[in-house]
């Protein structure tokens, strides 16, 4: 699991959840750096860029993936939502997966009106 750059404690994936909704307006502006709360010490940590990054370039070619898989297996992808809630599955899945075992956190980027 990830674990905070300040207290080496690790942080659950639900606990990242939950402190990504806790800070919802500050992270609309961060955009893809979302910040959150570390449950132990309290500090605010933010996941790098290179494991969010890594992510999102990793999960384009698989949403591809399972809009052919989807395809050829005879759903009409106009008609059937069906794929949207199955990717979205499979994508939260994923990125619990991916919190755990590969993520990095560090301290948030101070932006220019958080000074």
């Amino acid at each position: 699991m990830a674990q905070c750059y300040k207290c080496n404690k690790q942080i659950s994936y639900v606990t990242y959840f939950k402190g990504i909704f806790k800070f919802f307006w500050k992270n609309m502006w961060r955009r893809t750096l979302p910040v959150f709360e570390c449950p132990s010490c309290g500090t605010l940590c933010q996941e790098s860029a290179f494991t969010t990054y890594s992510y999102i370039i990793l999960s384009i070619p698989l949403i591809f993936l399972y809009i052919h898989t989807f395809s050829k297996m005879g759903y009409d992808l106009d008609k059937d939502h069906v794929l949207i809630f199955v990717c979205l599955v499979l994508w939260i899945i994923g990125h619990a997966i991916w919190w755990r075992f590969v993520s990095t956190l560090k301290e948030p980027f101070p932006f220019f009106w958080e000074k």
